[in-house]
């Protein structure tokens, strides 16, 4: 007899009510602890407890996820321009004493700015005021990344938006007039980004590549494990990747699939597909899915790319970065005190690299392959399909790297003639990553005006210039201190759902770690009522659903065994407790192995392989783990591995 799953026991979906109120109530703690980090009585918030209650009441979620989220850009626009507070455009009353001050949060205001309204610079206590920004911050963006679904209106205005953007770019052949000092860093860019993949050691190899899928779906709806099955050409595709050459395992695989009959659909080109995923409060984010062949290329050409570009003797290595943010965020950490670097944001980034613009700079024939893999084409939610200006949307693996190099070689170009200059090895500080610039302001107001005649555009709000606040890569600093708040993405309303339970545990220990006793207490409390205890670990490196807390092994052990069902383990040796967890679950496809699973299997290890594959290849099962799909359960766990 079978025995059966033992799941978590589900529990009742909380009301909207219930949701309101607890994120009412969060943010009322949150007050408490503002009021010790900032050494302020609790009575001067007590105006401000009346306030969130009954606009919270009347105003309901968008009070939270909107008009909160208003305040606080009026303050990071205050810290990242160093102009005079101005909180006019939100829905909150001002002082009157205080010109552009609102009296929300007026203690923590009073902190934070002087008597004009600019950032207190002198006789200031830095402690408290670095604590007032960073309460300040936390109330006001607490929940404007919530995920919630969005207005008929509002993601039409999103796609709307998308295919403005697309049309104000130009067509890949035509003639754009350009000023004499754009054409010149047209020119200069040419020559970095020939100099950074065409020369010497800095070789792309963009022929030579490991082809590989990534986790993401894919636009003609295969599942994950229906991948390596390829049963589309395409003639763009072919004239640089041929089908028989890239997509198989090798010629006799290629053999064996034409006389098993199997169907090969021929296009002209490929086709991607756009999906709306969860952003922020302001609506949903654009993400495109790519054909399955031509995310397998892009995959491939994204390897090679990366590993060239962050080598060492490149002339960008270091400056444009891929696999780690923390140059970026250390800059921009080092100088948010008078700092001489800022940090700078684009607007609608990979929305606005123009195929022109990548034909203009990058060397001919690493052009053809990049457009080889390139989806000319893309299919709205609403059926319409859209014919792509631009190089590529998010969603292409080679739309992270491609825009991080445009944007490094034009800034550059724009400091510099490279054309006249003998050392690449000394060449202005410009630090990219991604979408994220750090660069000197003169260095701004050399590459701004040329960016904004090529079609790029910077988000001013995001570009930080002041003298105490660099923003850079997820990390918010203020005076030499990290600032960020802690956002709640989870639908508390979900909770109980693994990826709910996950997020809430975590922001429990978010909110413990940074000083919020209060908030993490009363949100623990809430958790704990819904899901039952909570495993405790005295590890910070340890994931999963388990609350941190810094104690010693004996005293984690003692909570674990009086709270969850213990054991000792005789074939492993061990004692294990009995504890809810949150699984991976794993899908297994279960044909028979053959060429396609060999070839994926070939790709993974990342090695050569002989005609038959190793010993390893040949008895590996076809499983699957499912991306982003996760379900809870009961695990026995060793309590060593809970533990320091």
């Amino acid at each position: 007899m079978t025995k059966k799953k033992k799941h978590l026991p589900r529990r009742r979906k909380p009301e909207k009510s219930d949701e309101l109120s607890l994120y009412r109530e969060l943010i009322l703690q949150l007050l408490r602890d503002a009021a010790i980090a900032c050494h302020l009585q609790p009575s001067s918030f007590e105006m401000d407890r009346k306030t969130i209650i009954k606009r919270s009441s009347s105003e309901g979620l968008p009070f939270f996820t909107v008009t909160l989220p208003s305040l606080g850009k009026c303050l990071d626009k205050t810290l990242s321009s160093d102009r005079a507070l101005d909180a006019s455009d939100t829905s909150f009353k001002l002082s009157k004493k205080y010109k552009g001050r609102p009296v929300f949060l007026a203690s923590l205001w009073h902190l934070v700015l002087d008597e004009e309204g600019l950032v207190r610079d002198r006789g200031v206590n830095i402690p408290r005021q670095v604590a007032a920004v960073r309460a300040i911050r936390q109330i006001c963006f607490l929940l404007y990344k919530l995920e919630e679904e969005h207005s008929e209106e509002t993601v039409n205005q999103v796609l709307s938006d998308f295919v403005r953007t697309d049309m104000e770019l130009p067509e890949v052949e035509q003639k754009v007039p350009l000023s004499p000092r754009a054409q010149a860093v047209i020119d200069n860019a040419r020559v970095l980004i020939h100099y950074a993949l065409r020369s010497g050691q800095n070789w792309l190899e963009i022929k030579d590549i490991t082809p590989r899928h990534g986790p993401g779906a894919v636009s003609t709806g295969e599942k994950v494990y229906e991948k390596p099955y390829f049963r589309r050409t395409y003639e763009q595709l072919e004239e640089e990747y041929p089908f028989a050459d890239y997509f198989f395992y090798n010629y006799s695989h290629w053999v064996d699939s034409v006389e098993s009959g199997a169907e090969v659909e021929s296009l002209q080109h490929g086709v991607a597909k756009i999906v709306l995923v969860p952003k922020d409060s302001r609506g949903p984010r654009i993400i495109s899915m790519e054909p399955p062949e031509f995310q397998w290329i892009q995959q491939g050409i994204l390897a090679n790319l990366v590993s060239l570009l962050e080598r060492r003797g490149n002339p960008c290595a270091g400056y444009v970065n891929f696999t780690s943010q923390e140059v970026n965020r250390n800059l921009a950490l080092t100088n948010s005190f008078h700092g001489k670097f800022n940090t700078y944001d684009m607007k609608e980034a990979s929305d606005r690299v123009s195929d022109w613009l990548v034909k203009k700079i990058f060397p001919t024939d690493i052009y053809d392959a990049l457009s080889a893999c390139r989806s000319k084409e893309t299919i709205l939610p609403n059926g319409h399909v859209q014919r792509l200006r631009k190089f590529a949307p998010m969603g292409s693996a080679v739309c992270f790297p491609i825009e991080a190099l445009t944007f490094w070689a034009l800034a550059v170009g724009s400091c510099v003639d490279v054309r006249w200059k003998g050392d690449l090895n000394d060449l202005p500080p410009v630090f990219v990553y991604g979408d994220d610039i750090v660069a000197r302001q003169r260095d701004y107001e050399s590459f701004a005006p040329v960016f904004n005649e090529l079609f790029l555009k910077f988000n001013e709000e995001k570009c930080s210039t002041g003298r105490f606040f660099r923003e850079s890569c997820g990390l918010d600093s203020f005076k030499l201190h990290e600032v960020n708040p802690i956002r709640i993405k989870a639908p508390w309303r979900g909770i109980g759902s693994p990826a709910a339970t996950l997020s809430y545990i975590d922001y429990v220990n978010s909110l413990s770690d940074r000083g919020y006793a209060h908030a993490a207490k009363f949100l623990l409390q809430r958790v704990t009522q819904e899901l039952g205890p909570i495993p405790v670990t005295n590890r910070k490196d340890h994931s999963g659903p388990y609350l941190y807390r810094n104690w010693s092994n004996g005293l984690t052990r003692q909570y674990l065994f009086s709270t969850f069902k213990h054991r000792y383990n005789a074939k492993l040796q061990r004692t294990e407790v009995r504890l809810p967890n949150v699984i991976t679950p794993i899908t297994i496809n279960y044909g028979s192995p053959g060429w396609e699973e060999l070839l994926r299997v070939h790709v993974l290890k990342g090695a050569s392989r002989s005609f038959f594959g190793s010993a390893s290849d040949q008895i590996l099962p076809c499983s699957y783990t499912l991306p982003r799909r996760v379900k809870s359960g009961w695990k026995w766990v060793a309590v060593t591995a809970i533990h320091r």
